[in-house]
């Protein structure tokens, strides 16, 4: 068991990457409202969720995966043993929400079950395989918030800016795999229903006038440089829309091998611009 649990650690869970992941959860749930014992618990909790659901869509897709190199959990045994460990993983990590707030373990536990019914369902179907894994990010945003803040202070635009987290990543993946279901050429669109949700909670005056004071210089230095973060990112990030005209993916042009990460520290770098704007 042991041996299994450890390879298959190493082959799935890039340290590096889910860091990030969780590092980006965390600021686009609350910004930089943080204590040290909050941003630690929110932490830990990220990536402890964040591996669940990567096993579990793991395990699920087993038997479609076989033939792939490097992944144990193609092989009957080791997904079995990956499975056994589910259930009491998902146990211990909804106590342990729970320990901190009952509420955001009661969002993380439906979801969870929700999950289980929409894989046995949908799964079969190529579009429902690729799509289902990206809906846990808007629910770990959510839980996220809700450790941090009482349940009342969920606004219908924080909970739409949190649902821009499905085509953000659907953006992602639109960059990082050239076999996604959503076809290269939807990027623009996707990237604009998750603008529409992320932004709701600021009318595009309102934001206007916070960028045009901050690029006068007259704003806070945070929001300085947080505003040429954000267009440094987004000059990166247009290059990937150059190549839907060149009709070259980042995949087979390494020119575009950072893009998904250049579309992420973009939206990240808007959110806090937002919180910001929200805080002056």
């Amino acid at each position: 068991m042991f041996s299994t649990i450890t390879t298959y650690i190493r082959q799935r869970f890039n340290p590096a990457l889910y860091t990030m992941l969780a590092a980006f959860l965390m600021l686009y749930a609350n910004g930089v409202e943080w204590t040290l014992r909050g941003a630690v618990v929110s932490f830990a909790f990220a990536l402890a969720t964040l591996f669940w659901f990567r096993m579990f869509d793991d395990v699920a897709s087993g038997a479609v995966d076989q033939g792939k190199p490097d992944r144990i959990y193609t092989e009957a045994d080791a997904r079995r043993r990956l499975s056994m460990l589910l259930v009491p993983f998902a146990v211990i990590l909804l106590v342990a929400t729970a320990v901190v707030d009952t509420q955001a373990a009661a969002i993380l536990g439906a979801y969870i079950i929700v999950q289980i019914i929409a894989y046995r369902m949908l799964f079969e179907r190529e579009v429902w395989r690729r799509v289902l894994p990206l809906l846990k990010y808007p629910v770990l945003a959510t839980t996220l918030y809700m450790l941090v803040h009482d349940a009342g202070m969920l606004t219908l635009s924080s909970a739409l800016s949190f649902a821009a987290l499905l085509p953000i990543f659907i953006a992602f993946e639109i960059v990082d795999d050239e076999s996604f279901v959503v076809k290269w050429w939807l990027l623009p669109f996707v990237l604009v229903v998750a603008h529409a949700l992320m932004l709701t909670s600021v009318s595009p005056p309102e934001l206007i006038n916070y960028v045009m004071f901050a690029a006068s210089g007259a704003s806070s230095p945070v929001a300085i440089v947080l505003l040429v973060f954000v267009a440094t990112c987004a000059i990166l990030a247009l290059g990937v829309l150059d190549g839907i005209r060149a009709k070259a993916h980042p995949t087979t042009d390494r020119r575009f091998v950072f893009a998904q990460y250049a579309l992420l520290l973009y939206f990240i770098g808007l959110r806090l611009l937002v919180f910001l704007d929200h805080a002056v």
